[in-house]
């Protein structure tokens, strides 16, 4: 990396996976391990870092090939040495043996802060053109991440320093590079104004970088096919740390909504892959780097160390990293030790997880023998629909009708069919805290039985089916023809919950459903009864104190409800944001963004020119005003002409996809893309309509439908705009049976 950054030269290295060939001859794969001992010449006024610290630095050298050239810092060798009064030679320790994409330089205008853990100096390194006091954050919980594995891997920290650099136009956001880790600048820079999700987001950047040193440095891969063990695990490993020095963030929750939920979504696509894959050229490795490999990964390790519990999963992986360090190691010998503790959980089993594609949805049914309840569990593909026999772990989270008595039971399921016997006086809910990397189902009567025992539910089983809910309701490809009813049910019982993530979850939900519905009366009257709770709490907010309730529940949520409340028909949320604020404001930036998006739709056609225009003149690109444009009702054709122009302005193409299923929602709008294109006057709309075509599915409107084909045959031809349409599943058939079952449910 040879970077400019605030009128200065940065230089770093970033080897991973296959870059160190270019810059040194060596054998170039993780299983050759070798210590390094580097020399650099610089200019006197730049901090040269590496893995180890400087054993000797000698003012005015010069090289005998030029270091550097055309005013770029570039490589060369050190060789013979001429005073020169602008150049210092450095030369850095021997390293302990490692891989060569292990190895760092960096080379810039850096000042520090310094702490020590123990014997080992932390050092976090920021350009000279910021404040190194903002990475004070940075400097406590790499030590305090030092502390932390150290026990927790019963291994001591093996080099003598940690240097965190900050590197300015860095390609990815960490790099673990043995004893100088390399971070994306943003991520060190934390002052007493930035958003929790960001300090969040830090705290598990330092955990996972800083865990790599033990999983991936002294535990290091036979080869790049395996890397889900080291990036998967540090995926998992991270969410341990921030449960660890921030409790109170309860962010074991995250790991379940972010993570979990995030790669099953992924792996019930078609295009998803296995886990662990054959790399064959160097070229092909870096496709590996993606969500099936780390969050999909993470979700197998959880699974199967969350089964252990706690103590046993430690001991597991201090066990592993005892008999493997500074060796290379494969999957199978991780599922060795994790069989020590759990025979069934073999290699040969778990090794299927990853070497295949897809997860199972499991199906509950129950028949009554002799007075006890026999529960039927099989298991199918969600990818294809097919029989799967996956072994999978997971536990059984039951209580009594009346709450008293509660019990969490661990089994593991093996073959297409099992089976589990219990009184029948319990109510179970299976995969508890949804730990396993699959989905349940239940029948209708189960359901039922679930729903009258909501309030004894744990928040982590309350989260968990939220999320089994969206799964099965809006992405599953065959679609659980059961699933509706009780995701409606469900919508009601939470209702009145204050959790951010399952609001979160929710909103997602009822986002899809409003797609699907295209705002039907009965989906209207549905919407106020559920944001009815929600409502009283942000109308009864000042602005301030919407701000503040920011860490309770997000402006995106907030905004979002508010939204849907909007074109819901609410007369009372209608009048209460009227009256927060002049929508005509001259500066329209200056809006609240947890209300602008609400505000603005509910403004006159008069007053939506006007915000309109100014919006323009400020060349505005506030995703969240412009999709309440998108939403509006009432917008006149000369604001219809507006509204394009600002889709062309402030959305790029690659960005346009997010918003199309919200578009489709609004025919007249839709229409004016239409015209503006076939009219040819204007190219600009024209990546609007590919992302329609792309997206046609989300499409309810048949004239929609008919006239998008239309435009796109102009534009494209009628071959390719066919080819364009039919990437997705066919036109959506959902409408009809949404209505039905919220016309049933409501009434």
């Amino acid at each position: 990396i040879n970077a400019e950054y605030m009128g200065n030269q940065y230089l770093a290295t970033y080897f991973e996976p296959t870059a160190a060939r270019f810059v040194f001859p060596c054998w170039d794969e993780p299983t050759f391990r070798a210590s390094f001992e580097l020399s650099v010449v610089v200019p006197r006024h730049l901090v040269a870092l590496s893995n180890s610290d400087p054993v000797a630095t000698i003012v005015d050298p010069s090289p005998t090939t030029p270091c550097f050239s055309t005013g770029r810092l570039t490589l060369g060798c050190v060789d013979q040495f001429v005073p020169s009064a602008a150049l210092q030679f450095v030369r850095f320790g021997l390293t302990p043996k490692m891989a060569t994409y292990l190895v760092a330089l960096v080379v810039g205008p850096f000042h520090h802060l310094e702490a020590h853990s123990a014997a080992t100096c932390v050092r976090v390194h920021v350009p000279i053109s910021h404040d190194v006091s903002e990475a004070q954050y940075v400097l406590e919980l790499a030590i305090a991440a030092i502390q932390f594995w150290a026990h927790f891997f019963d291994f001591p920290y093996p080099l003598p320093k940690l240097d965190i650099v900050g590197v300015p136009n860095l390609d990815a956001l960490g790099m673990e590079t043995a004893g100088c880790h390399l971070f994306d600048l943003p991520y060190l820079a934390v002052t007493p104004t930035t958003p929790l999700p960001t300090r969040q987001r830090i705290a598990r950047l330092v955990g996972h970088e800083v865990s790599h040193q033990w999983f991936g440095n002294i535990v290091s891969l036979q080869w790049w096919s395996h890397l889900w063990l080291k990036e998967g695990m540090a995926r998992y490993l991270e969410f341990l740390f921030v449960e660890h020095v921030h409790p109170e963030w309860h962010y074991s929750m995250f790991l379940l909504g972010s993570i979990i939920h995030t790669a099953l979504l992924k792996d019930m696509q078609s295009n998803t892959h296995p886990v662990e894959r054959a790399v064959a050229h160097p070229r092909k490795i870096a496709s590996m780097f993606d969500t099936i490999c780390y969050e999909k990964g993470a979700a197998i390790l959880h699974m199967a160390l969350s089964h252990l519990g706690p103590h046993a999963a430690r001991d597991t992986l201090r066990l592993f990293v005892h008999q493997h360090q500074y060796a290379n190691v494969a999957g199978e010998q991780l599922w060795e030790a994790v069989q020590q503790w759990e025979p069934g959980l073999t290699p040969v089993r778990m090794q299927e997880w990853v070497l295949g594609t897809g997860h199972p949805l499991v199906e509950v049914s129950v028949h009554e023998d002799a007075g006890a309840w026999v529960y039927t569990l099989t298991q199918r593909s969600l990818l294809g629909g097919e029989t799967a026999s996956l072994c999978i772990p997971m536990h059984i989270w039951s209580c009594t009708v009346d709450g008293l008595q509660i019990s969490v039971s661990p089994i593991i399921i093996t073959g297409p069919t099992f089976t589990y016997t219990a009184p029948s006086d319990l109510v179970l809910m299976f995969n508890h805290s949804h730990a396993a990397a699959c989905r349940v189902a239940y029948t209708p009567t189960l359901w039922q039985r679930l729903w009258s025992i909501y309030p004894h539910l744990p928040f982590s089983n309350r989260f968990a089916l939220a999320l089994n809910l969206e799964a099965l309701c809006f992405h599953a490809k065959a679609e659980c023809a059961t699933a509706l009813t009780p995701f409606l049910k469900y919508c009601e019982l939470a209702r009145c919950e204050t959790d951010p993530l399952l609001w979160e979850c929710l909103c997602r939900c009822l986002q899809k459903l409003l797609v699907l519905t295209v705002m039907d009366p009965h989906v209207k009257r549905w919407l106020r009864h559920i944001y009815g709770c929600q409502k009283e709490r942000l109308t009864a907010l000042t602005e301030e104190a919407a701000v503040e309730m920011e860490a309770g529940l997000p402006s995106d949520v907030q905004k979002t409800i508010m939204t849907h409340l909007v074109y819901s028909d609410d007369t009372q949320v209608v009048g209460w944001l009227v009256g927060q604020k002049d929508p005509l404001h001259a500066n329209v930036t200056v809006l609240s963004p947890t209300l602008q998006a609400s505000m603005l739709a509910c403004t006159t056609a008069e007053a939506e020119s006007s915000l309109l225009t100014a919006m323009h003149d400020l060349k505005h690109s506030d995703a969240a005003v412009l999709l309440s444009v998108l939403q509006a009702t009432h917008l006149t054709r000369h604001n219809l002409s507006h509204c394009v122009d600002l889709l062309c302005m402030t959305y790029p193409a690659h960005t346009a996809h997010a918003s199309v299923p919200t578009l489709f929602l609004n025919k007249p709008l839709c229409n004016a893309i239409f015209d503006r294109c076939e009219s040819q006057t204007d190219p600009r709309p024209v990546c609007w309509v590919y992302w329609m075509c792309l997206q046609s599915a989300h499409c309810a409107d048949a004239e929609i439908h008919t006239r998008l084909a239309r435009t796109a045959a102009l534009l494209y031809g009628q071959p390719l705009a066919a080819q364009h349409m039919s990437t997705l599943h066919p036109k959506n058939n959902r409408h009809d049976e949404c209505i039905n079952e919220l016309a049933a449910h409501v009434s």
